[in-house]
């Protein structure tokens, strides 16, 4: 779909010429499943942007386990954009403390979910591939991310970081993607099989992020 804001025209950046794209918003979403996998993509511009790939976003997930060998099984596998949650106050979860330098690479999120894919264009977001193995009570998980973040460059050193933003004008669009998040990582997990009784879920996770 597509829409126009009321008076675009009056706006500063239209009057003054700073805007380079056209004063339409688009917003494309396709969702394909089947038994087996999901795929997903989001397609956006906002108003006065002049490009349509910009915010493309977008994945594919495995959804049904596949057996591997013996009682491993691989339980999911995500290429393309993703989230990580493992638990309330431990790493990718909240209550950690993050340097408003690295808001821009963190990936916290309030629930414990794993990981799932999205479409969402956001500081939380990752971009790359991760699986889930299981065998037994335990699971492992493997991640990786190589994402390009907004960034203000003085003398070879990154001044700020744009968690989000719009590139409207050409000092916008030339601080698009001059910041490269890189992020791998793995999780073990150790949980009980019996939910009905008392359940014990513990895990420790170890993971590399560097500019």
């Amino acid at each position: 779909r597509a829409s126009i804001a009321f008076n675009a025209d009056a706006q500063t950046g239209y009057t003054s010429g700073a805007y380079v794209g056209g004063p339409e918003a688009v917003y494309n979403r396709v969702i394909t499943k089947s038994s087996a996998l999901e795929f997903s993509v989001l397609e956006q511009k906002e108003a006065w942007e002049p490009s349509f790939a910009d915010r493309l976003t977008g994945f594919i997930e495995l959804r049904n386990p596949i057996p591997i060998v013996g009682p491993m099984i691989l339980e999911k596998v995500i290429a393309g954009n993703y989230r990580l949650a493992f638990g309330n106050g431990l790493m990718f979860g909240s209550g950690i403390a993050i340097a408003s330098s690295m808001r821009g690479a963190s990936s916290v999120e309030e629930r414990s979910f794993g990981m799932r894919g999205t479409v969402a264009s956001s500081a939380r977001d990752l971009l790359g591939a991760a699986a889930e193995i299981s065998t037994g009570p335990a699971n492992m998980f493997f991640f990786g991310s190589r994402r390009p973040f907004d960034a203000a460059i003085i003398r070879d050193t990154i001044d700020t970081l744009f968690p989000t933003g719009l590139y409207q004008t050409e000092s916008e669009i030339a601080r698009e993607g001059t910041a490269l998040a890189t992020l791998f990582g793995v999780r073990a997990e150790l949980k009980t099989s019996d939910t009905s009784a008392l359940y014990l879920k513990s895990g420790i996770t170890a993971y590399d992020l560097r500019y």
